[in-house]
């Protein structure tokens, strides 16, 4: 027979053989039932794609009785040893089981939910043209789907300098390159549940052009001729004029976008 104690402890176990004509003898033996390993055990840092650390606890449990630690994280992979680490590679909720087995060959197990956090989509986008010497915008997309909330974003710009927000501040930044050159600017968000991730993107700095210019000698009512000096730095070529004579009582005439124009002063001055 099999037979199955609720409670550890001693116990006398009889058997009685009887033959067909009612001969009999009893045997009597003791079985001794070990206590049950006891089992229980933590999970920290649950995020997706972080290792999630499993710990034993040691105050309940007495590793140095423990013959097997099994493992089985929930979502088809498993582990042996006491202290183990896995990494999630999708956000859920999964059953964790932890199966103990005694130098007695006592075996017991425990299964607790762990939820696995998502980490944030960071995503931002900036204006453009990119400039030195102008301010940029930088808008932030991030998107999270957690329990939580984002409540740090820390912004590198890429030329030593960063800008941390703190939540529930506006994550939208400005910010002005005093020089030309490509600078990788990175967005990092941390969530509540202390989920990190992060994006990094190359944002090409231009040269300002210079502008400057020269001009012939002129008298009242004739033409006087302007000469385009400006250049573009950085491999750019000029593409577009916007002359301003100083002459608003010239009407339309007191503008042009040609590269080389000539205008009529009518009043000396």
């Amino acid at each position: 027979p099999v037979h199955t104690y609720a409670t550890a402890g001693a116990y006398t176990v009889r058997l009685i053989a009887t033959t067909g004509s009612l001969c009999s003898d009893t045997a009597i033996g003791q079985v001794s039932v070990n206590t049950l390993p006891a089992v229980a055990f933590s999970s920290q840092q649950a995020c997706q794609g972080n290792p999630v650390v499993f710990t034993p606890d040691f105050a309940v449990m007495d590793t140095n009785t423990m013959a097997l630690w099994q493992w089985d994280f929930g979502d088809g992979y498993s582990l042996t040893g006491h202290t183990v680490t896995h990494i999630y590679t999708t956000a859920a909720v999964y059953t964790v089981t932890l199966t103990v087995r005694d130098t007695a060959g006592c075996e017991n197990h425990l299964s607790l939910p762990v939820t696995i956090q998502p980490l944030p989509a960071v995503n931002y986008a900036y204006t453009s043209p990119v400039c030195d010497g102008t301010e940029i915008d930088f808008t932030d997309l991030t998107q999270y789907t957690g329990t939580g909330y984002i409540y740090r974003r820390v912004w590198d710009f890429g030329d030593g300098t960063t800008q941390t927000i703190i939540f529930p501040s506006s994550s939208n930044v400005t910010h002005t390159y005093s020089q030309a050159g490509s600078f990788q600017v990175t967005l990092t968000a941390v969530t509540s549940d202390s989920c990190e991730a992060f994006v990094s993107k190359t944002v090409t700095v231009l040269s300002q052009p210079q502008a400057a210019f020269t001009h012939g000698s002129g008298c009242e009512g004739s033409g006087m001729s302007f000469q385009n000096l400006s250049t573009a730095g950085g491999g750019q070529y000029l593409s577009g004029y916007q002359w301003d004579f100083g002459d608003p009582g010239s009407g339309t005439a007191n503008g042009s976008q040609l590269e080389d124009p000539t205008h009529t002063y009518n009043t000396a001055g």
